[in-house]
């Protein structure tokens, strides 16, 4: 577990304000391409890969997969330690991943960083959170509104809060093509 000290202004604060300020530009460009462009001159994006319109991406220590689709109001943190996405991973609106938290036992609510590593053929449902420190195993799918606090088993899918194992999920799965929309 890294803990990141309370007064620490330095390159990375900066780098992140940056993007911060970018983001809310970038992310309202209602043409996919354009928006696309700038997104990889800030993180790493796949091959086939979309990010839709009003997508929050907070630092720039993300790695995002071929073909996967980022929708809508989803949040990607990669302020305080990697987020890695795999392949084919879908990100459904108002999903959030963070990496950084705070110390619950710390008097001072020191934040602390911890990465998350997302792996192929997963998917996010709607207002699903996914806190530091948690590996999403291949193929698993976390339900509608579910936070994940531990990693999970690959091809299982979970539900609830904190999210536990509800079902397995089918591994023969074919590769989609990619999602190419012009506006959004």
């Amino acid at each position: 577990m890294e803990i990141i000290a309370k007064n620490n202004i330095g390159y990375d604060f900066f780098r992140n304000l940056l993007i911060f300020f970018l983001n809310s530009f970038v992310a309202r460009i209602p043409f996919h391409a354009a928006r696309l462009f700038l997104y990889r001159r800030i993180i790493h994006v796949g091959t086939g890969s979309s990010i839709l319109m009003n997508t929050t991406i907070r630092g720039y220590r993300i790695t995002i997969g071929k073909g996967c689709v980022i929708n809508s109001g989803a949040v990607l943190d990669g302020r305080g330690a990697s987020l890695s996405l795999g392949d084919f991973v879908d990100v459904s609106p108002y999903a959030r991943i963070w990496t950084l938290d705070h110390d619950p036992n710390s008097p001072d609510h020191a934040a602390r960083a911890r990465p998350v590593c997302i792996e192929d053929y997963v998917w996010l449902s709607s207002g699903s959170t996914v806190l530091p420190g948690v590996t999403l195993g291949e193929g698993c799918i976390v339900a509608a509104g579910a936070v994940v606090t531990r990693d999970v088993s690959p091809w299982t899918i979970v539900a609830g809060v904190p999210a536990r194992p509800i079902g397995e999920r089918q591994r023969n799965l074919v590769p989609r093509k990619p999602y190419r929309p012009w506006f959004e």
